[in-house]
């Protein structure tokens, strides 16, 4: 395996692949069916904000998607959607894109989903994309990294506190549990020791 900052023209339907793999779930009422939620994906993704995991033979091992105060890995409009749905299909999908985007502070990187492709799980590719993010965010001039981590998933909640992230609040989705199908997301951050 060997780490990567960014991604090739190449690669942007793969990654949008690896991506609505790992989140069909969360996005797959909102966004689904999977070709179409994986061509908006590869539509909207900015190459340029990615740390990739790669294997020997160059496949796409994982991802962290990131996001700075101005721009971030997961991109897309409305025109992409109307592309991508049809023009009154995007007009109830835009809306609720927008509740699920929240933009990090202006010092603070935001890890904008992390994905490994289920073969390669459990094999320390995500723990090495995180410490690959940390390193950037610290040569970046970054104060702290902020994640979110749904209720059904406490095996990354648990990855992510070994890795030094701290819980900093529950969020409850109310009545939008129904369509994204998990109750609450968890904020989590790491804060980023100023150098000697």
């Amino acid at each position: 395996m060997h780490l990567q900052r960014g991604l090739k023209e190449s690669d942007r339907a793969a990654a949008a692949a690896l991506f609505w793999d790992a989140f069909d779930s969360k996005l797959g009422v909102l966004l689904g069916p999977s070709e179409r939620g994986e061509r908006f994906l590869a539509r909207g993704i900015d190459l340029n904000y990615a740390v990739v995991a790669r294997g020997h033979d160059g496949r796409l091992l994982g991802l962290c998607g990131l996001k700075t105060h101005s721009d971030g890995f997961i991109g897309g409009d409305f025109g992409d959607l109307c592309a991508c749905y049809g023009f009154l299909s995007a007009l109830w999908r835009y809306p609720m894109l927008i509740t699920l985007d929240r933009a990090p502070e202006p010092q603070q990187l935001l890890l904008d989903g992390i994905c490994v492709r289920q073969a390669a799980r459990g094999q320390g590719v995500g723990a090495a994309l995180i410490a690959e993010v940390i390193t950037l965010a610290r040569e970046q001039g970054f104060t702290s990294i902020r994640l979110e981590v749904i209720d059904q998933n406490p095996r990354a909640r648990a990855l992510y506190e070994r890795l030094g992230f701290e819980l900093t609040q529950w969020e409850d989705l109310g009545p939008f549990k129904r369509l994204f199908g998990f109750r609450r997301v968890a904020t989590m951050l790491y804060e980023i020791p100023l150098a000697p």
